[in-house]
This record gives C-alpha cells, sequence and structure tokens, in this order.
C-alpha cells in the first residue's frame, strides 16, 4: 500500500519499489513494533509512577536527551554522509567511537553543573544514569541504525529495535511487582539501555570488525559533526526544553501532564519517522545533482506525509478524552494537552522533507540557523506563556514553533529555486 503511493507521488518505476519492500519494509515493522511496545509501556509506567514521579523522570530524561543531542557530534548524518562518499567502514565506526566518547566525558561534566545549578531538588545519581544511558546505550544503538540504513541492512537493526522495546515492557513488569519509584525505574531504564547498547557494539563488530582510530584529527569531520549536532540539538531542545521549562517554572505535575500528551503525538508520528529515516539517504544522492532535484524528491514525499499528519491529527484530538481514564484522574489535563498539540502533527509531517532537502544538499547551516530561531523563538514563547497558563502555555508555544518552522523551511526553499533557474517546480 505504501510503495503503490510512493509510487504514484514520486514518479519512481523502477528502484522505489525496491527500497520500500526490502529496507524500509524492515524500517517500518521495527517502527511499527516500537509504536506498540512503547505505548503499552508507556501506559502502564504512567499509572504506576503516577503524575508527579512521572513528571520528574522526564525533566531529566529531557534535560540528558537535550546534552546528548549537542555533545553527539551528530553521529547519525555523519556517518550516513560519510558511507554516501564511500569513505572507509572501520575508520567511520572508530571517528563515531571516539566521538562519542569525548561528548559522554563532557556530558558528565555537564550534568553535574546542571544538577548544582538547576536539579538539586532531584537525584545526582538519576541524573548520571540517564546521561550514561544516553551516551552509551541509546548513542551506541543509533550507530548501529545509522550504519544498517546506510548498507541497506534494516533487518537486525528493526529486530534489535523490537528486542529492545519488549525488554522495556518486561521492565515496566517488573517495577509494578517492585512496587518501585521513579529512582527504581531509572535503574532499570538504564541497565536495559546500556545492554542494548552493548549488544549493537558487538554486531557492528562482527559485520565490520573492530574501529580504527585514525591518528590525526580530521577538523572537517569535527565541523561537519558540530553542523549536524547543532542542527540536532536545536531540534531536540525545542522538543523536549518546553518539559524542562515546565519544572522549573511549574510543576513535577504539569510536566506529567503535558508529556503524556506529548509522548502519544510522538508515537503517532513514528510512522512518518520511519518512512522519512528510509528515505534520508536518498536526499543525498538527489543533493550531488542540484537543490531543485532535493526539493522535487521531498515535495512527491508531500501527499503521502501531509494525508497522514491530517488524519492521524483527527483521530488523536478525538481520541484526547480518553487518556484520563486509561491513564487514571491525574492525567486529566493531559486530554486538553492532547487535543491541543494533535495540531502540531500537520507542520511536523510537513516540515521534515522540507528540512531534510537542506541536509542532503550541503546547506546544513541553513537547517541549523532556522531551528536556532525557532529555538530561541521557543524559548521566549515557554518562558512567557507558562508562567500564565502553565502547561497550556507549553502546549501553545509549540503550536506556534512548528508552524514557524514550516513556513521557514518553504519560504527559504523558494529562494534557492529561483537562484536554481526559474520559479517553475
Amino acid at each position: 500500500m505504501i510503495s503503490r503511493l510512493l509510487r504514484a507521488y514520486t514518479g519512481f518505476k523502477t528502484n522505489l519499489p525496491a527500497i520500500f519492500n526490502s529496507q524500509s519494509a524492515w524500517m517500518l515493522i521495527g517502527f511499527s513494533a516500537k509504536a506498540i511496545l512503547q505505548l503499552i509501556s508507556f501506559i502502564y509506567l504512567a499509572r504506576i509512577l503516577g503524575v508527579g514521579q512521572y513528571g520528574s523522570f522526564i525533566a531529566i530524561l529531557s534535560t540528558t536527551s537535550i546534552l546528548a543531542s549537542l555533545l553527539d557530534f551528530g553521529v547519525y548524518s555523519v556517518i550516513i554522509s560519510k558511507f554516501s562518499k564511500g569513505e572507509n567502514v572501520r575508520f567511520i565506526i572508530g571517528s563515531a567511537v571516539s566521538n562519542l566518547l569525548i561528548g559522554f566525558s563532557i556530558g558528565i561534566l555537564a550534568i553535574i553543573l546542571l544538577w548544582r545549578v538547576m536539579f538539586y531538588d532531584y537525584s545526582l545519581v538519576s541524573c548520571i544514569l540517564l546521561i550514561t544511558s544516553a551516551f552509551l546505550g541509546d548513542r551506541i544503538q543509533m550507530l548501529y541504525s545509522a550504519i544498517s540504513l546506510s548498507t541497506s541492512k534494516n533487518k537486525r537493526a528493526a529486530i534489535l529495535e523490537i528486542i529492545n522495546w519488549t525488554l522495556r515492557l518486561c521492565l515496566v513488569g517488573l517495577l509494578f511487582i517492585l512496587d518501585g519509584g521513579e529512582f527504581t525505574w531509572t535503574v532499570l531504564y538504564t541497565a536495559q539501555s546500556l545492554l542494548i547498547g552493548l549488544g549493537s557494539f558487538y554486531l557492528i563488530v562482527r559485520e565490520f570488525g573492530s574501529p580504527r582510530f585514525s591518528k590525526k584529527i580530521d577538523i572537517t569531520d569535527i565541523k561537519q559533526g558540530l553542523g549536524f549536532s547543532i542542527g540536532n540539538l536545536a531540534k531536540t531542545m525545542y522538543s523536549d526544553l518546553d518539559k524542562v521549562l515546565l519544572s522549573r517554572l511549574a510543576s513535577a505535575e504539569s510536566v506529567g501532564v503535558f508529556s503524556v500528551a506529548s509522548r502519544f503525538v510522538n508515537l503517532i508520528y513514528l510512522p512518518l519517522h520511519a518512512l522519512f529515516g528510509s528515505t534520508y539517504k536518498k536526499f543525498f544522492e538527489f543533493g550531488a545533482i542540484n537543490f531543485r532535484s532535493t526539493f522535487m524528491f521531498a515535495t512527491k514525499l508531500l501527499p503521502v506525509s501531509l494525508l497522514y499528519g491530517i488524519v492521524s491529527g483527527l483521530l488523536i484530538y478525538a481520541f484526547g478524552p480518553l487518556v484520563p481514564k486509561i491513564l487514571g484522574n491525574s492525567f486529566a489535563g493531559s486530554a486538553s494537552a492532547l487535543q491541543l498539540l494533535s495540531i502540531t502533527l500537520v507542520a511536523q509531517a510537513c516540515q521534515q522533507p522540507f528540512a531534510d532537502v537542506f541536509s542532503g544538499t550541503g546547506k546544513q547551516s541553513i537547517r541549523n540557523l532556522v531551528q536556532i530561531f525557532v529555538l530561541i523563538l521557543s524559548i521566549l514563547l515557554n518562558i512567557t506563556l507558562i508562567r500564565v497558563l502553565d502547561w497550556r502555555g507549553a502546549c501553545l508555544a509549540s503550536i506556534i514553533s512548528q508552524f514557524t518552522s514550516l513556513g521557514l523551511f518553504i519560504f527559504i526553499s523558494m529562494k534557492y529555486l529561483r537562484e536554481d533557474g526559474g520559479n517553475k517546480i
């Protein structure tokens, strides 16, 4: 079904079915399983912890996620970019591992500093455990996923994703048996993440051999990584910073209410994430031709993504009132929050392909500037609106930021299209 729709809109008659029947099929299987398992584990975790403890956990997790996005040197995008240039695989892996270890070391120091300044009322051990999980667990798995996508071998990455979330669901059950709270869950979460990271690294070494480390520091490599990292940071920050600000300007309960709605939206977006993930490499291939070719590829993906954004947005808007019945009365506010955030699905569905155009055509700096501008806008909106409207302010800030991002990417694309020759699209 997906293959027929994409073939109709993109005009690919030979290679697209192969891409979407093999590479994308396994990615879609992995993301679909992840969505189902994540939804179940998320529901039971929220019920076990309650809105306050769940909000506290998410506040720290969001902070470590922001730090990891800054300090991972754009590992996912850099690997895909290097593979498309035909660089030595073992040196690619070695460079990525080195950068992750450097980022992890800086991340430990940064989270301790943030704990002293902002999160002194949270557990320092929890902060350190979650930053460790982000680098030595999540980022190593991300490294394997990027290699799998680049080599068109998504089957094992999909299976690993399924194992990952099956274990996560089992640990939620264990948390219930232990009658544990936020700290117990943090320990279980970190242990499971590290186990998956270790498994990912084992698969990398088994398939490609031990990483090889260059004796010279590649300045170009560092600049490219920082470019992708800044873009990812901006994206992560206006996705997660609202939760951090809510924890400081409102309460842990407000974080819980807002993050539950945000999590539902993210779960619904996963199929599109799989689609854009499987086509990400194509943007670099078209980018080697010119901007117009890459933009045209993005517009041909747009009808499918826009349709999904509209339909899924309407569905979760209708689903909103059921949230308290599923998670408990303490999450009553999440019903309205979910209905507000459902609007953002349309913007997310449309902006991702346009943003990828700039990465694929070597204009990552433009993408970064847009995301940084939207980030600053998001911070100002959140600080202003949260003080007045609590979690509703965070919802409104998210809506305005997402649609501003979409508008800017389209506006700047028009400028480059005119420079590329003519106005006709």
